[in-house]
């Protein structure tokens, strides 16, 4: 039956290439013998048809339908041209399934290229197969012209495909899994292949890319990391870092050469560490404090927890603090043999807050400290004389003299203190002459020493001190002359008289 349908023809496009055949000319072969029973009975049906149509009106126009779609006139000439629809039902039908082929083609024929492009026929070989084979049995259906099964068989393929692009994902991800165990394993070639494979399937996957460019560095890489482990094993870890680096920088993510390099670093950190220690420690038997505590702060920021820097940090505050109390006492010392008793006390003062028990610096302070005492008041006298114009300070002044001269071992600053004592306390009980002159008209007094009266002149011998000579006059401000007298003056003269009187205020 031909297939004249005004339904829209769709270009048929198989599963896979078919063969070159004729396919008209196949499909009226394999119908040879049905037509030749249509034609012997529309043969028999046209006298029937023309006795029908002379009833029914003019006959010049009639056509008859013939086999094989041919339109025949009553001259018996075929116009294929011409000819009818003849059977518009299932004509549609056909075309419609053929249209339905077409439209599950148009979805499976793609993905299957996908798959195929993906490696499915390697990682999904029997699926791929089944895929195949429901292919080409859908074409050959198809070409036969049984569409409605050709859409079925089309469609049953396409689910497997469906089923098989939907593992894509998971597949990769499991190779990639395999091929990083693999790549830990050192088993580049089964790396490379799983690799590649995933790679296949999702080319964009950062993780598999970053892996096989793994896989081809593993070569130079383990050979960096054999070269690293040689230098650590000769102590050569500066180098021995360096490769392994370099290897790193290649693969950062290969655990042995992360491994190395940990291990690399810490020998570099424990190198370092001893380094600094022995620093230190030579450093204090210099008695170089200040070197040693950085040394040792520097072996300490290394590793903080460790007890060698903190026993050689207690080691060092040992041995500063009796350095600094050996200096300290060293200090006190010449202080007191320089007879600098402030500057000795105090040193001796520093040595005991930083160290209470050193018993020689507490009792060598008693003797400092007396000394002290006895310097302050020999200095106290000599600086003020005068003050021995009073007897008790007279007489502590001859104390003080007899404590100074007691010394034993004592220094030429005390002795020379002693002397110069020993002559303020002379000058303090020697007169000096003081004449006291005035005009005969003026009351003349030495305040607590004596009442003069009226003189012109009158000569006093008076110790040194500090006097004051009070003037009256009648009709005159008083006066008052303070006069005083060191020792040293052979003799001193002072005139009193009243100058202003009292109308001129």
């Amino acid at each position: 039956m031909a297939d004249n349908s005004s339904a829209r023809e769709v270009e048929f496009q198989p599963f896979e290439p078919p063969k070159k055949t004729n396919q008209t000319t196949s499909l009226f072969k394999s119908k040879k013998l049905p037509y030749l029973g249509v034609l012997l009975v529309a043969l028999f049906l046209v006298p029937i048809l023309f006795k029908l149509f002379e009833l029914l009106g003019p006959s010049e126009d009639l056509i008859v339908v013939g086999p094989q779609d041919a339109l025949v006139t009553e001259s018996g000439v075929e116009d294929q041209a011409a000819a009818p629809e003849d059977s518009p039902f299932s004509d549609a039908l056909l075309a419609q399934a053929r249209l339905d082929a077409q439209e599950v083609l148009s979805e499976l024929l793609p993905l299957r290229t996908s798959l195929e492009e993906k490696g499915a026929p390697n990682w999904a070989n029997e699926q791929f197969l089944g895929l195949e084979l429901l292919g080409e049995n859908g074409d050959e259906l198809y070409q036969a012209r049984e569409f409605g099964q050709a859409v079925l068989t089309y469609q049953e393929a396409l689910v497997i495909a469906q089923d098989i692009d939907s593992q894509t994902a998971a597949f990769a991800e499991k190779m990639r899994s395999e091929a990083f165990t693999s790549l830990d394993s050192l088993d580049a070639t089964t790396a490379f292949e799983k690799f590649t494979l995933a790679n296949l399937i999702e080319p964009d996957n950062e993780s598999g890319k970053n892996g096989l460019d793994r896989v081809n560095n593993l070569e130079e890489v383990l050979a960096l990391t054999a070269q690293a482990t040689d230098l650590l094993q000769e102590s050569a870890l500066v180098q021995a870092k360096l490769k392994i680096e370099s290897a790193l920088a290649l693969d950062s993510e290969h655990g042995p050469a992360t491994d190395l390099l940990i291990e690399i670093e810490q020998s570099i950190l424990v190198d370092d560490f001893q380094r600094f220690m022995s620093e230190g420690y030579q450093a204090l038997s210099n008695s170089d404090f200040d070197n040693a505590e950085r040394a040792f702060g520097e072996a300490q920021d290394l590793i903080p927890e460790n007890s060698a820097v903190a026993d050689a940090l207690d080691q060092l505050g040992a041995s500063r603090e009796a350095d600094r109390g050996a200096g300290l006492m060293q200090q006190a010392q010449s202080s007191a043999n320089a007879e600098q008793w402030l500057e000795a006390q105090q040193a001796y003062q520093q040595l005991l807050a930083e160290n209470p028990n050193r018993v020689e610096a507490r009792v060598a302070l008693v003797t400092v400290e007396a000394r002290l005492n006895l310097d302050n008041q020999i200095v106290g006298i000599i600086a003020n004389p005068l003050l021995l114009k009073e007897e008790r300070s007279w007489q502590q002044a001859e104390e003080t003299l007899g404590q100074a001269k007691a010394v034993r071992n004592s220094g030429p600053i005390l002795m020379h203190q002693v002397e110069q004592l020993a002559e303020t306390i002379r000058k303090a009980r020697t007169p000096v002459r003081l004449t006291i002159s005035s005009d005969g008209l003026t009351q003349i007094s030495v305040l607590g020493i004596s009442d003069l009266g009226l003189i012109r002149s009158h000569p006093l011998d008076l110790n040194p001190g500090k006097y004051v000579v009070l003037g009256k006059k009648s009709g005159f401000q008083d006066i008052r002359e303070e006069v005083i007298i060191t020792g040293d003056e052979p003799r001193m003269d002072v005139l009193v008289v009243p100058l202003r009187s009292l109308g001129t205020l």
